[in-house]
C-alpha cells in the first residue's frame, strides 16, 4: 500500500484525501491519504520525519506552508526553484524529500480546459502573492502572458518580486490591491485568478473583490470575455465566483485546478499515466463533497 497525504493547517475541508483515492482506483493502486494538520511551521520537519518512518511515497503541501516548507527539503525541482513555493514532496527510496510545485499546471490547465486556452500575450490578472499566486504567474508567464499581481498585504510584494524568476520580470507587474488599482488592470485584462485564501472554508460569503469593483467594470467593459478563475475549491461556488457569473463572466472552480494539480502530483509519487481518466465524471464525485 502506497502512503501520501496532506499537510497545512487547516485541513479537515480538504476532499485531497477523495480525489487521490479516486486516482489511485484509476490507476489500480492501493493508497492511503492523510490529512495532518500541522500546528505551526517550526513542526513541519517532525511531520515530515514522520512520513519518512512510514515510508511515504510523498505529500501534499498547502495553506500556510508552501513556502515555509522549502526550507525542510534535500532539493527542489525547477518548477518550485522557479517560484520558491512547494506543494508537492516526492520521497525517494532512501527518504530524501524533493520540493515540486504542480499549482501552476493545475491552474492553466484548468483555464485551458475550462474556459479558453491561455495565449502568448494575453493579460492575466492574480489576486494574492503567496505560493499558489507565485506558481499561477510563473506558470503563464512561460506562456507569454503579461501578469499583474496585486496583493492585500504589503508586506508581500518585496517577497513576491524576491522569489520572481529574473527572466519573467519583464512580463509581471507587482502592486497592492486597492480598488482603483484593481479596475485599472481589470478594463483589459483577459483573465482574473483568485489565489487569496479568501471565501475559503470556513469563512464563506466573503470575496476579494467588491461587488461595487464588478459594477463599475461591467460599465467600462464586456464582463463576457473576463475568464475568471478561484484557486479556492471549498466552497465550490465562492462568493467571488458568484459575483462575477452574476456580471455575465464565464467561471470555472477551482475544484478544476485542485484536480489537474493533483493528477500532477499523483504522477510524480506513482510514474502511473492515468489515460482514460474521465475527469468530468470524477469532478461529478467529488463536487458533492464539498459546500
Amino acid at each position: 500500500m502506497l502512503i501520501s497525504g496532506l499537510l497545512g493547517n487547516p485541513v479537515a475541508h480538504s476532499v485531497s484525501p477523495a480525489l487521490h483515492a479516486e486516482l489511485a482506483r484509476a490507476a489500480g493502486l492501493e493508497l492511503a491519504y492523510l490529512k495532518l494538520a500541522v500546528p505551526s511551521a517550526e513542526r513541519l520537519p517532525d511531520f515530515l520525519q514522520a512520513l519518512r518512518t512510514l515510508g511515504a511515497v510523498g505529500v501534499n503541501v498547502t495553506i500556510p506552508y508552501k513556502v515555509a516548507v522549502v526550507e525542510y527539503l534535500d532539493a527542489l525541482d525547477a518548477s518550485a526553484v522557479a517560484v520558491g513555493a512547494v506543494n508537492t514532496v516526492v520521497f525517494d527510496a532512501q527518504g530524501a524529500a524533493t520540493g515540486h510545485n504542480t499549482d501552476g499546471v493545475g491552474a492553466i490547465a484548468a483555464l485551458d480546459s475550462r474556459l479558453r486556452p491561455l495565449r502568448a500575450g494575453d493579460r492575466v490578472v492574480v489576486l494574492g502573492a503567496g505560493g499558489a499566486a507565485r506558481a499561477v504567474t510563473h506558470a503563464a508567464s512561460l506562456r507569454g502572458a503579461k501578469v499583474s499581481v496585486l496583493t492585500p498585504y504589503d508586506d508581500e510584494v518585496d517577497r513576491f518580486l524576491a522569489a520572481l524568476d529574473p527572466a519573467l520580470s519583464h512580463d509581471v507587474g507587482v502592486g497592492m490591491l486597492m480598488d482603483g488599482q484593481l479596475l485599472n488592470v481589470l478594463e483589459e485584462a483577459d483573465f482574473l485568478i483568485q489565489a487569496t485564501p479568501l471565501g475559503m472554508t470556513p469563512g464563506i460569503g466573503v470575496s476579494s473583490v467588491p461587488t461595487g469593483v464588478i459594477e463599475r467594470l461591467a460599465g467600462v467593459r464586456d464582463l463576457g470575455t473576463l475568464h475568471v478563475l478561484d484557486a479556492v475549491y471549498n466552497p465550490i461556488d465562492t462568493q467571488f465566483l458568484r459575483d462575477f457569473e452574476a456580471a455575465g463572466a464565464p467561471t470555472c472552480s477551482g475544484l478544476w485546478m485542485l484536480i489537474y494539480q493533483g493528477i500532477a502530483a499523483f504522477r510524480l509519487w506513482t510514474g502511473a499515466s492515468l489515460q482514460g481518466l474521465d475527469v468530468d465524471s470524477l469532478y461529478q464525485r467529488l463536487a458533492p463533497k464539498l459546500l
